[in-house]
């Protein structure tokens, strides 16, 4: 993952982390030590799952 500086919201703003795999979390772990090095405040991480 790599940081768009024009992409990216304001300072401050909350960031939701969305992940389609539950697996090690090493994919999330990595985005949020990016996001967070960035300045940007990750306040969640969510993953989706089914059980279909």
């Amino acid at each position: 993952m790599r940081i768009r500086p024009r992409a990216t919201p304001p300072r401050g703003s909350p960031v939701v982390l969305l992940d389609d795999v539950i697996t090690t979390g090493a994919t999330a772990a990595a985005c949020y030590q990016v996001l967070t090095e960035a300045g940007l405040e990750v306040t969640a991480v969510v993953a989706l799952t089914s059980t279909c």
